[in-house]
């Protein structure tokens, strides 16, 4: 409903408006966000932190499948009380590779959340920077709902990569 009613009072305003000459341009944000230099490097960093804790939980996980593998084929030579032993250790293993799994998918999650919210307070830096710079009237985000239509001209989602890039670097050597 809110999206018919303002698309209606757009529609009113652009024809009450007809010789609006300004300068209009769109970003992909999500192409900001995968593509930049600030999302390359935290996706290094992120891969950095917590590559040597995933590569464990996997290890874990490959100690779990092996173990489970060997009751296999044990079971039927194992007494009752070896079997039941071996059910309890398998057991313990599991709850322990499921622990660390939650675990490390919080902590990723929490660090993909920090590194998200700064990487957009930087896009949305950039974007007013170089729409200032360069005399924009209005930007719009390409990945959100509310543009329609946009001809490939008003894509500025590279010149505003560049001045992000910039921005990362003078970030960093702070």
């Amino acid at each position: 409903m809110r999206k018919a009613i303002f698309l209606s009072l757009l529609m009113v305003l652009l024809a009450t408006v007809p010789a609006f000459a300004g300068k209009i341009g769109y970003v992909d944000s999500i192409k900001l966000v995968t593509e930049s230099e600030p999302a390359k490097a935290a996706s290094e960093k992120m891969e950095k932190d917590f590559g040597p804790e995933n590569k464990e939980v996997v290890a874990l996980i490959k100690q779990y499948q092996k173990k489970m593998e060997e009751m296999k084929v044990q079971a039927a030579a194992l007494s009752e009380a070896a079997r039941e032993d071996k059910k309890v250790e398998l057991l313990r293993l599991k709850r322990d590779v499921e622990d660390r799994q939650r675990a490390l998918a919080r902590k990723v999650q929490a660090a993909n959340e920090s590194v998200r919210h700064t990487i957009a307070a930087m896009i949305v830096k950039a974007t007013q920077d170089f729409a200032k710079k360069n005399q924009y009237d209005m930007i719009f985000d390409k990945a959100y709902p509310s543009m329609v239509y946009a001809t490939s001209s008003l894509d500025v989602t590279k010149e505003v990569m560049v001045e992000l890039n910039r921005v990362y670097r003078e970030n960093k050597k702070q």
